[in-house]
């Protein structure tokens, strides 16, 4: 309520050293139960150095996040 403290209601690892060059869609749901809420605080941690199979690992060799969406109903 006051945007600073914040509660926990779930927490996901997403395998994302796998090869692959392809730009991924993927949807994520979490069920945070019954109330009134008015801040969501959502914290995405990137990979670091990028793989060597990577097509960027030759250039600066560090990973990127691009979130396009979020969506809370």
């Amino acid at each position: 309520a006051d945007g600073k403290t914040f509660l926990p209601i779930n927490s996901i690892t997403i395998d994302s050293v796998n090869p692959n060059e392809n730009a991924t869609i993927r949807t994520y749901d979490f069920d945070i139960g019954e109330g009134e809420f008015r801040y969501v605080k959502i914290i995405a941690t990137k990979l670091g150095v990028l793989p060597e199979w990577h097509l960027g690992y030759k250039h600066d060799g560090r990973s990127w996040i691009f979130i396009d969406e979020i969506t809370i109903d």
